[in-house]
């Protein structure tokens, strides 16, 4: 095994290479590079062309990560994927791949090759037609490789321009990958027809760092393979997930590496409709049989069930016309208070500023000749009750000769005295006593206001 594993913090790269990367492996051997950077710096950066050959159960890794708007692998030349003879060749970035030259993907004998764009993987099935697709990307230069074989050996030869922005090692060693062995049923929504139907966890594999998962779907539309970058370790577990930016579907897969058992789930919304789909299970220690791309087998669809047709649409119907605005009667009571400020101090005597709001009763009254007036008399709580009593009573009486001198019916104002009962404020203050020696008058107006009343 070869690897090679950078680490940068924020706005650095992880692994930055030159030029040329030449992975070549074969016999159980294994090729890795890893770059992981913080928020807006890029996992990994190659300047020129990378190809990848696998046969034999070979495998060959370029693996970046990014956080924030960063780049997970930037590539600036061209890709070349060839694999056969459970071969397989992964390229995969998080958020994002860009590459700057073409892509060439061909397989035969059960060879894998795959490139992940951010969380969705393109897929080569085995024994398919040459696979040629287009990404644009940025240009730099330099060269490097490095060749694997017989399940280990020596870094590659040819390893140029290693300018890292954070810790790089070099490493050679046995350690053990966690797949899974077998392809598991997914739970969930995945009765109804259509792309969840019957739908399969195909495959997972933990990578030897243990800082990627990959997860791949057997779904009715064919092979999804999901590159989920290490969350977080707490308590032991191993958290793997990520939110694809155009869709938002959201992947989670959970490892305990003590005892293997793992759990998946995604979710998310597909042709209009919400879903969920789960998985749970053990892993085991990656061995020749595993990993490779299983499309010889077909998903069952006997028992999906048929979401009934949409209703036809009904003819629209013409609401009838709004009726036309009816007059509707409404009550509205006015209250209006006359404040000590109005009466000389111990008196009953009115001053000349109470006559602005005693005007507005005044109108009142002659606009609405039916209504009744109500006037109560109020005083602070200094002095005796009986006073207060007397006093509250002739202020309530003096309102209503003021309003009886200027027209006003009497017998269609009603007066009491309440001393200091109901204050308005505290007895405790000078301000408080003033706005409790007061007078209320209230009386109710009917207006008219048009409302409309449904037909």
């Amino acid at each position: 095994m070869n690897k090679i594993t950078g680490k940068s913090g924020d706005n650095g790269t992880g692994n930055n290479i030159g030029g040329n990367v030449s992975q070549n492996s074969t016999d159980n051997g294994s090729n890795n590079i890893t770059g992981n950077s913080g928020n807006n710096g890029t996992g990994n950066n190659i300047g020129g062309d990378v190809d990848q050959n696998a046969s034999g159960n070979g495998s060959n890794n370029i693996t970046g990560n990014s956080d924030g708007n960063g780049t997970g692998n930037n590539i600036g030349g061209n890709v070349g994927q060839n694999a056969s003879d459970n071969g397989t060749n992964n390229i995969s970035g998080f958020p994002v791949t860009n590459i700057g030259g073409n892509t060439t993907q061909n397989t035969t004998d059960n060879g894998n090759n795959s490139i992940c764009n951010g969380p969705v993987c393109s897929y080569a099935q085995p024994n398919t037609t040459p696979n040629t697709t287009s990404n644009t990307g940025t240009n730099v230069g330099g060269g490097g490789d490095g060749g694997g074989g017989g399940g280990g050996g020596g870094a590659g030869a040819g390893v140029a321009a290693l300018a890292l922005g954070g810790l790089v090692a070099a490493l050679a060693g046995g350690d053990d990958i966690w797949a899974l062995e077998a392809p598991q049923d997914l739970t969930g929504d995945t009765t109804q027809a259509g792309f969840w139907c019957n739908a399969k966890l195909d495959y997972v594999e933990i990578s030897a760092d243990q800082t990627v998962a990959i997860v791949r779907l057997h779904t009715q539309d064919g092979l999804i393979e999901r590159q989920l970058p290490l969350k977080d370790s707490g308590d032991g577990v191993k958290h793997y997930g990520m939110v694809d930016p155009k869709t938002g579907e959201y992947v989670e897969l959970s490892f305990n590496p003590a005892t293997r058992e793992y759990f998946f789930q995604e979710s998310g919304t597909r042709d209009g409709k919400s879903y969920a789909v789960k998985s749970h299970g053990w892993l085991n220690k990656k061995t020749d049989a595993m990993g490779a791309a299983n499309s010889n087998y077909k998903l069952d669809t006997s028992s999906c069930v048929v979401p009934p047709a949409p209703e036809a649409e009904a003819a629209p119907v013409t609401p009838p016309p709004a009726p036309e605005p009816e007059w509707k009667t409404v009550t509205t009571e006015k209250h209006t208070v006359v404040d000590g400020a109005n009466f000389v101090t111990g008196s009953a005597k009115l001053l000349q500023g109470a006559d602005d709001k005693l005007g507005q009763v005044l109108q009142a009254a002659n606009d609405n000749p039916d209504i009744k007036i109500k006037v109560d008399g109020y005083t602070d709580n200094v002095g005796k009750r009986a006073v207060n009593q007397n006093l509250s009573e002739r202020r309530a009486a003096a309102v209503k000769d003021w309003l009886v001198e200027r027209g006003v019916a009497a017998n269609r104002i009603t007066t009491a005295g309440f001393a200091d009962a109901s204050p308005i404020a505290s007895n405790a203050t000078a301000e408080g006593r003033a706005a409790n020696r007061r007078v209320e008058v209230s009386y109710t107006v009917r207006e008219e206001k048009q409302v409309r009343v449904d037909g």
